[in-house]
């Protein structure tokens, strides 16, 4: 489709091409490693541009292994994808996913779910993890 509405344009002009191709792609890898938030915490190259770093490394079953490596070389935060962050310390691991925290679960959690009414590991909702007023 998108194919069709360039050639009804006429020809691409080499200035489109080339943006399309060469700034927009360089444009995101400047902002996704130099001043994205999570641009300070170490990690992979390609971690920080996409997530098909992690998906070649699921693909080949060695995930947990390069997981550890990271951790050892980058310390207790790695970056392993684009918005995303690994981290290994204890105490920010309680203060991430411990109780009262502050912290939303994100999308991913919903998958465990499935079709069940309720389900803690996977629940969202923060009034089912708030402590009895009682």
């Amino acid at each position: 489709m998108a194919v069709y509405f360039l050639n009804a344009l006429g020809p691409t002009p080499p200035l489109v091409l080339f943006a399309t191709l060469i700034i927009l792609p360089l444009a995101y890898s400047i902002y996704q490693r130099r001043f994205h938030p999570l641009a300070g915490i170490p990690g992979p190259l390609w971690a920080s541009l996409t997530r098909l770093w992690m998906t070649k490394h699921s693909w080949d079953g060695d995930m947990n292994v390069v997981m550890i490596e990271l951790h050892r070389k980058h310390g207790s935060l790695v970056r392993t994808g684009p918005s995303e962050v690994s981290v290994s310390d204890l105490s920010a691991i309680k203060q991430i996913y411990g109780a009262g925290t502050k912290f939303r679960k994100s999308e991913w959690y919903s998958v465990w779910q499935g079709h069940r009414k309720f389900d803690l590991f996977g629940e969202r909702n923060e009034q089912f993890m708030q402590p009895n007023a009682d």
